[in-house]
C-alpha cells in the first residue's frame, strides 16, 4: 500500500434549539486514495495532538462524521487500510475547536429616564 497523504477538509456545526446548545458534529472529508486494494478509511480523534482516543471506521467513503462531540479542542487524523488489513500512517492532523457555551449575561445595567 502506498503512503497515505490527505488534505482534510473540516467543518463543524452546532444544532441550536431555543436557548439550549446541543453537542457539536464534526464532518471530515479527504481526497480518496487510488490503490486497487483499498478497503476503507478510519477517522481518529483525541484531545491531545497525536494521541487519538476515539476511532471510527467509515468504510470506503472518503468522509465521515463525529457526532455528539463535547466542547474542547479536538485533533483529527485519518488512515487508509487495504484488503490485506494493512493500515497506513496517519494523515496530516487537523484541529477543531468547539465552544457551544452561551455567552455570559450582561451586567451592570444602568437606566436613565429623561422627562421633557
Amino acid at each position: 500500500m502506498k503512503k497515505f497523504l490527505a488534505a482534510l477538509i473540516l467543518t463543524s456545526t452546532m444544532f441550536i434549539s431555543g436557548l439550549v446548545y446541543a453537542d457539536a458534529t464534526i464532518d471530515v472529508q479527504w481526497s480518496a486514495n487510488t490503490e486497487a486494494d483499498l478497503a476503507g478509511y478510519k477517522m481518529y480523534r483525541g484531545s491531545t495532538s497525536g494521541i487519538y482516543t476515539t476511532s471510527q471506521d467509515v468504510g470506503i467513503t472518503p468522509s465521515g462524521t463525529f457526532a455528539n462531540v463535547d466542547d474542547g479542542t479536538w485533533f483529527i487524523a485519518v488512515t487508509a487500510y487495504d484488503t490485506s488489513g494493512n493500515e497506513s500512517g496517519y494523515s496530516n492532523e487537523v484541529i477543531a475547536v468547539i465552544d457551544t457555551a452561551s455567552p455570559g449575561s450582561p451586567a451592570n445595567i444602568v437606566i436613565t429616564i429623561t422627562i421633557n
